[in-house]
């Protein structure tokens, strides 16, 4: 399962954690429910907004730049290591005072042609770009608490990127994060554990005192995303300000590092002695003596086995990490939802005898219904993969033939490996998978699905309503209702399609079909003129036998997330049916009988969230299980 499959799933999840968020609101928002039970708290929302965004943050890291981030408490001289690392210096320097004073995440990275000084990226999206000067004071903790007009404009600032021209950022980006442990703690501390978890690898800077226990529940909080994690200890040594470098108190801060935290390490501490590093890189003709001295020598060295050594294996492993620990906390939001919803299920219940002995009918059929639509869409699911694996294995055989020129031609281009790929993805949805054809066999193979679902939907809600008798309970008598199911199998199958086309169709085959091609035709594409002059009869053929092994796994590895969206199609055509059956049980009911039907409903609903959530989980642990 590559990286771009795994993001697939990993949007599912957010997406599905998104809609979760919304129907807890719209319920907690009901206003029955907020007249007759006023102490009833479904506040979970937040949480699973908020995990839904950090998922969002490993999407949108997935692309850019081997990233480093350097980590620890305020004050210990992060910023100082990004200056002497960078050559930074002056008003082009980050601040490095010694009140806590960065006050959102930076990221740093090369400087393009065209690229901006700054950029400012918003919490809704949005981005801005501006100068260093602009940038830096928005940055800037001490600078917002005397200039509160800057300080709205910060408020809802996620990052602050800078472009600089600099060797050291080929091909990684560096992100210097707040410090924990300020009396910013609760803004800084939550920010920079969020962005610390989109980081590929760490740089996580102590002083010679002791770690605090706030610093050393920061290094804890990466075991999430088994990223690896180098120490750093910033000398304190200032020729400017005459503060001598004081060995002893180094000894003992590397001591107690390798004691304490030796195994959650990728490496053995460095020293250095930052900001003499920054003082003597800014001069003309700096000395080498006293930049090895003050372990200039060992930061780069760590920097560049970082760069050399980032590989897809290290995002793969950061994201699934990040996406286990944050599905673990949703599952624990959404049971704790689902525990309160019991218990006044209970509550509300006692007032509603009938109502409730209907709605646990209900609740035993939709069970049922559930657990007939899952198969429908295994079976769905398996059949789809098989044909996009034996779709995508000839193409690939199609096109790995000695005598391709017009794709060797094509590579030879200006960004030719990006022609190629556009042209390889084109021609397999049109010629191979056919997609564009009306109907096409994913559209035929749709509405036998629908078709299915129905035919389980339909006569399991028929024979609730036959076999319900008529309940009475504190006087009152709510009869059988009266209710045709057959007219809206149809209005069924259309909720199915719906889902299909917005989920099925469009997301998950989209997504798979646009990586089914892959790197490796791209690749050996590339070279094919080189294997031509070999002496080998088909020089391809290994290439070819390794290309249709891949579009094998990679359709087989998608056949989990096509079949959550198949399913999640069924249950939204059942909920056509179901809602009527509700709406009618409930016609004549009291006010409890109303709100029973609303925790109910919910109840299935984050039920459904934390069962999909646990699958997406053990996925992911078995991929990273599969590469060690």
């Amino acid at each position: 399962m590559s990286l771009p499959e795994v993001l697939l799933t990993l949007a599912g999840q957010r997406d599905r954690l998104r809609r979760t968020a919304d129907a807890l609101v719209k319920v907690s928002q009901n206003s029955i429910l907020k007249a007759d039970y006023p102490d009833l708290r479904l506040d979970a929302s937040t949480a699973l907004r908020r995990i839904a965004g950090e998922l969002d943050g490993q999407l949108r890291t997935a692309d850019r730049p081997f990233t480093i981030a350097l980590v620890g408490e305020f004050s210990v001289g992060k910023s100082t290591v990004v200056n002497a690392l960078l050559n930074l210096d002056g008003s082009v320097a980050l601040s490095a005072k010694d009140d806590p004073d960065t006050a959102c995440s930076v990221l740093l990275c090369g400087r393009g042609e065209g690229d901006p000084e700054a950029r400012l990226h918003f919490e809704d999206g949005t981005r801005e770009d501006t100068t260093w000067q602009r940038a830096s004071r928005l940055a800037s903790q001490v600078w917002l608490a005397d200039h509160p007009e800057d300080a709205s404009v910060s408020d809802d600032l996620v990052e602050i990127e800078y472009f600089v021209a600099s060797e050291v950022l080929a091909g990684i980006a560096i992100n210097d994060l707040p410090g924990t442990g300020s009396r910013y703690w609760e803004r800084h501390t939550a920010l920079t554990h969020r962005k610390m978890k989109e980081a590929d690898a760490i740089l996580w800077v102590v002083g010679e005192p002791e770690p605090s226990a706030e610093s050393v529940h920061d290094l804890r909080v990466l075991g999430d995303c088994r990223q690896r994690v180098h120490p750093l200890v910033n000398v304190w040594e200032d020729p400017e300000v005459g503060i001598a470098r004081d060995e002893a108190a180094v000894a003992r801060a590397v001591a107690r590092l390798k004691k304490n935290f030796g195994t959650l390490f990728a490496g053995e501490p460095i020293c250095v002695a930052a900001r003499v590093i920054q003082l003597e890189r800014a001069k003309g003709a700096p000395s080498r003596d006293v930049l090895r001295r003050a372990g200039w020598d060992d930061l780069v060295q760590v920097v560049d086995a970082l760069r050399g050594n980032g590989t897809g294996g290290d995002r793969l492993h950061r994201v699934c990490g990040a996406s286990i620990a944050l599905g673990n906390e949703a599952c624990d939001t959404l049971l704790g939802s689902v525990d309160t919803l019991d218990a006044w299920i209970t509550r509300i219940g006692a007032a509603s005898t009938q109502a409730t002995s209907r709605f646990d009918d209900i609740g035993s059929v939709h069970d049922d219904v559930r657990g007939r639509v899952r198969g429908l869409a295994r079976e769905r699911a398996i059949r789809i993969s098989h044909h996009v694996g034996a779709a995508g294995a000839a193409f690939v055989e199609d096109t790995l033939q000695i005598d391709n020129w017009s794709d060797i031609g094509t590579t030879l281009r200006w960004r030719g490996r990006e022609l190629l790929e556009a042209q390889l993805k084109q021609r397999f949805l049109a010629e191979y998978l056919q997609l564009d054809k009306q109907p096409s066999w994913l559209d035929e193979l749709g509405a036998e699905y629908a078709e299915e679902v129905r035919m389980v939907v339909v006569p399991a809600w028929r024979q609730l309503l036959a076999r319900l008798p008529a309940y009475t309970g504190s006087g009152a008598n709510i009869p059988t209702p009266r209710i045709e199911i057959g007219p809206l199998g149809q209005a069924l199958v259309k909720a199915v399609f719906n889902v299909l086309a917005r989920v099925l169709g469009i997301i998950a085959i989209g997504g798979m079909l646009a990586m089914i091609p892959g790197g490796v035709i791209i690749d050996v594409v590339a070279i094919l003129g080189l294997l031509i002059l070999s002496a080998i009869s088909d020089p391809l053929a290994g290439a070819r036998r390794r290309a249709v092994e891949r579009v094998r796994l990679q359709a087989d590895a998608q056949q989990h997330e096509i079949q959550n969206r198949l399913f999640e199609a069924g249950l939204e055509g059942n909920a056509v049916i179901e809602a009527a059956v509700r709406a009618a049980l409930q016609a004549g009911s009291d006010r409890a009988t109303e709100s029973l039907g609303l925790l109910h409903e919910l109840r299935g609903v984050l039920s459904e969230g934390e069962e999909s959530m646990r699958t997406s989980i053990q996925t992911f642990n078995d991929l990273l299980r599969g590469s060690r």
